[in-house]
């Protein structure tokens, strides 16, 4: 099995068993030790809660990436589990001389629980922002992809000058000139010329002049 469920495996009954012997202790003790119990028991419910609600193939992902972050903890957890036997063996005699450093002891220990509450915290709310991002329908990710090309093409049109605008929409509407469908109806400038036929006016002028008076004048 996983190192990381093995060790969420077991902070339940450790838990439980620190909690039992912080209840019987006396000396000055319990307040101390209560505030250590509960911040303990906070990050443990915090952390199995999350494991709880998560799929299968989260779980093995939390396990995975935070398994150096949970055996930090369990550490901490031990040491506290240490410290409580200690202080629930200790007579009254021995816990006046002992005191100051025990206190300092649970002090040190709850600086330590608060540190990785912390740094599980992070990475568990690393991985559900993960997990929320993975879960986004395909339509909403390529809804997300057009809206950032659109502004990509709406920032690249606002920079481009006014004067070449003004160029494009110039050439833009200049009149297109409609080609004829014979060379022999061609038209340029609005006038209009037609080789076809001026080839036969002048064919039919010189037939005739070779037939009649007019021919017939210029040369007598």
């Amino acid at each position: 099995m996983d190192e990381g469920f093995v060790i969420l495996g077991s902070w339940p009954g450790r838990v439980d068993n620190i909690e039992r012997k912080v209840n019987l202790l006396s000396s000055g003790y319990e307040n101390p030790a209560r505030e250590l119990f509960e911040e303990l028991q906070s990050v443990s419910n915090m952390v199995l809660r999350e494991h709880g609600k998560a799929s299968e193939q989260e779980k093995r992902e939390m396990s995975d990436d935070l398994k150096s972050r949970l055996r930090k903890l369990s550490r901490a957890m031990e040491d506290c589990e240490q410290l409580v036997d200690v202080l629930y063996r200790r007579n009254r005699f021995m816990a006046g001389l002992m005191r100051a450093l025990d206190l300092r002891r649970i002090r040190k220990l709850q600086a330590e629980v608060k540190r990785r509450t912390a740094e599980l915290d992070r990475g568990i709310t690393r991985l559900k922002t993960r997990w929320a991002e993975d879960e986004l329908p395909t339509r909403t990710r390529d809804q997300k992809l057009n809206d950032q090309q659109e502004q990509w093409a709406s920032t690249t049109s606002s920079n481009v000058p006014s004067t070449a605008i003004s160029e494009l929409s110039q050439a833009g509407s200049t009149t297109a000139v409609t080609p004829t469908t014979t060379l022999a109806n061609a038209s340029i400038g609005g006038g209009q010329f037609n080789t076809v036929g001026g080839n036969m006016f002048r064919n039919t002028v010189y037939d005739y002049s070779q037939h009649t008076s007019i021919h017939n004048h210029f040369h007598y």
